[in-house]
C-alpha cells in the first residue's frame, strides 16, 4: 500500500518542474509504494535542473544582500552605494578636522555581513569643524548634558518634578511668595 505522505512529498520535491511534470511524478508517488514513489520524483527534479529547465525558487525567506565597504567614501558615495545594494543608511554626523569633512568613518553594521533587502546601515561621518563663532556638536551635546544634569540635580533637590514655585525661589526673585501664585492677577 502507498504511503499517504508520498504525493505530499513528491509535490513538494518537484516544485522546481512544469506543472505537467509535478502531477505525473504526484500520481507516481500515490500509485507506487513508498519510498520508490519518490523516486520519479527525484529522476524529474535532477533532469530539469541539469537540463536548466528548473526555476529558482525562494525557500529560505526574505532576500539577502551583503553589506558593502562605504568607510573611506564620501558621504554621497557611500549613500548611493548602499542604495544600490537595496539597503537604506541613517547618518550621525560627528566634529572633525576639516581635511575630513564628508568622509564615513564607520559602519554598522559591517562589510561582508548578510542583512535582509532594505535593512538600515549606520555612518558615523565627519562633519568637519563648527564653523567661526559657533559651537561645534560636541560643545552643543556636552552643554545639553550640563543642563539635564542640572535639572537632575534641582529635581533631587525638590524631591520629584516641582508643581508650583518654590517660595524661597519667589522670594530671592524680588517677589513674595503670594505674587509667584499664577492664578493671581497683577497688580492685585
Amino acid at each position: 500500500m502507498p504511503d499517504a505522505l508520498a504525493p505530499l512529498a513528491a509535490a513538494i520535491i518537484t516544485r522546481e518542474i512544469e506543472p505537467d511534470k509535478r502531477v505525473l511524478c504526484t500520481a507516481a508517488a500515490a500509485l507506487i509504494e513508498s519510498p520508490l514513489g519518490l523516486g520519479p520524483s527525484i529522476v524529474a527534479l535532477t533532469k530539469a535542473r541539469s537540463e536548466g529547465g528548473g526555476k529558482t525558487v525562494d525557500v529560505a525567506g526574505p532576500e539577502m544582500v551583503q553589506v558593502p565597504l562605504v568607510t573611506g567614501l564620501k558621504k554621497d558615495e557611500a549613500l548611493t552605494k548602499l542604495k544600490q545594494a537595496k539597503l537604506d543608511a541613517s547618518v550621525a554626523l560627528h566634529d572633525s578636522a576639516a581635511d575630513k569633512a564628508n568622509l564615513v568613518f564607520s559602519q554598522d553594521p559591517g562589510q561582508d555581513k548578510w542583512v535582509t533587502v532594505g535593512s538600515t546601515v549606520k555612518l558615523g561621518v565627519h562633519n568637519g569643524p563648527a564653523p567661526p563663532g559657533e559651537k561645534s556638536l560636541t560643545e552643543l551635546v556636552t552643554e545639553l548634558c550640563n543642563q539635564v544634569a542640572g535639572l537632575r540635580a534641582d529635581l533631587a533637590k525638590y524631591g520629584g518634578a516641582p508643581t508650583a514655585t518654590p517660595a524661597s525661589d519667589a522670594t530671592s526673585k524680588g517677589t513674595d511668595s503670594a505674587s509667584a501664585d499664577p492664578n493671581k492677577k497683577p497688580g492685585s
